[in-house]
This record gives C-alpha cells, sequence and structure tokens, in this order.
C-alpha cells in the first residue's frame, strides 16, 4: 500500500512562542493607540479651552490670575486640605493613596479621595468626569508628565485657575469676587479657608452660601482648615483666634 507522509506537527513550544509574539505585538499597537490618545501636557502653556468644564485658559485672559496675586492665606488653605504634601510629592501622595483606599474598603464605598491637585489638575483640564479604569490611567500618566515638566508654582496656578467653586465658577478670582467682592489677593484667613472647604463638592457646599446661612458641616469643615492652617505654621495664634471668632 502506498505511505501518506503527514507533514510534521509543530511543537507545542513553537506554538506557543508564535502565539506570545502576536499578543506582545497586538498589545503594543494597543498601547500605542492609547497613548496617542493623550493630550500633550505643554498645552498648559498655551491658551485653550479645558475639557472638563470647558473653562478657558489662557494667562492673558480677564479671569485668569497669577499665582503672585493670590493671598498666601488661600494657598495654604487649599494644600492643607486638599495636599499635605503637594511641594513634596512627585504628582502622587502614596501615604494618602493607602489611607483612601483603606478608608473606602471599611466603608464600602468611595468616602474619601486621594488625588494629588496635580491629578486633579490633570483631569480638569484633559479629561472628563467618567469613572472608568482608563480615565485613571490617563490622569496618572498626565500627572507624571506634568510633574517632570513644570515647577510646582506653575502647577498650582493653573489649578487655581480652573478648578470649581461653585456651579458654573471657575477659578479663584470669580470665586473671590462672588463669594466676596473682592480679588484673590485681598483674601483673609476665614474666606481663604470657605473657598478651601468648597473644593471636594462645590456644587452641594456652596449651598449655604446661596441660602443666606452656613451649613453645620461647612462650619466645622472651616474652622478645621484653620486649625490645620495654625498648627502647619501657615496661620499665626493671633489670626487663627480671631479667624476663629468671625
Amino acid at each position: 500500500p502506498e505511505i501518506v507522509q503527514l507533514p510534521p506537527r509543530p511543537s507545542l513550544l513553537g506554538s506557543f512562542v508564535k502565539m506570545a509574539i502576536s499578543g506582545v505585538l497586538l498589545a503594543g499597537v494597543i498601547i500605542c493607540g492609547l497613548l496617542l490618545s493623550i493630550p500633550d501636557v505643554t498645552m498648559l502653556e498655551r491658551c485653550f479651552t479645558t475639557s472638563m468644564f470647558q473653562v478657558k485658559l489662557c494667562a492673558g485672559s480677564p479671569n485668569y490670575v497669577k499665582l503672585s496675586e493670590v493671598s498666601p492665606y488661600v494657598i495654604h488653605a487649599i494644600i492643607v486640605s486638599e495636599d499635605g504634601a503637594f511641594y513634596s510629592h512627585k504628582g502622587f501622595d502614596w501615604h494618602e493613596i493607602s489611607e483612601s483606599v483603606s478608608t473606602n474598603l471599611r466603608s464600602g464605598k468611595a468616602a474619601r479621595g486621594g488625588s494629588t491637585l496635580t491629578q486633579q489638575l490633570a483631569k480638569n483640564v484633559f479629561l472628563s468626569a467618567d469613572k472608568s479604569v482608563w480615565r485613571k490611567v490617563k490622569e496618572a500618566y498626565l500627572a507624571n508628565a506634568i510633574e517632570k515638566r513644570y515647577p510646582k508654582d506653575f502647577i498650582l496656578e493653573k489649578y487655581l485657575n480652573v478648578v470649581e467653586f461653585g456651579p458654573e465658577l471657575y477659578g479663584v478670582k470669580a470665586a473671590a469676587r462672588h463669594y466676596f467682592q473682592t480679588e484673590p489677593a485681598n483674601l483673609h484667613p476665614l474666606q481663604a479657608a470657605y473657598l478651601a472647604h468648597l473644593l471636594p463638592n462645590p456644587k452641594v457646599y456652596s449651598q449655604g452660601f446661596r441660602k443666606g446661612a452656613l451649613t453645620a458641616f461647612s462650619r466645622k469643615s472651616v474652622s478645621n482648615i484653620l486649625k490645620r492652617m495654625n498648627s502647619f505654621g501657615k496661620l499665626n495664634e493671633t489670626s487663627f483666634e480671631s479667624s476663629l471668632a468671625m
């Protein structure tokens, strides 16, 4: 009988290697495509409209304020309440992230955030409000890129000009005029602490202002921020006591 010679069977190792190479190539293409969709952080040096709230971010616009024109109390209040390690971290506060994860696991919900001011800037300027994993990955990538390229004061200045302080109210200049009919440079400690306390949830926490009376929650939050400013040496005892008495 005629002998039929079968083709050699591919080795299991060879098949695995081919699959691995194909997987790596596919992953590389996907990653390259995703990275190309990430904005260029050098946009922060130009005039443009932010992604999150459609804020016009431009150093020459009437609503823009330089960091040197903002009351130091505002800067201190926001840092102690939002990102105490701002001037020492590289874009991520790993201790705060760890504490947030532990708190959220215990409560069973997202009760505490761990984003730095740099991460908040990246989100507000370049991204959207969705909570997808990919958005968080992009936020981390952008925060790292921002920290590598720009000094802290530049980052803080941009943050102060885009952050939300209430419904349709963006930037510290607009906030100072809306809440206190003054310029950012003139804000005293109590006013600064009030603006800082709004940041975690400005639409909700500003309701007391709109109703003409602070809520118990707002009073406690403002008091805690003043105490932290005092404990970190950013507010002397006299100013601290007088602010609490107002």
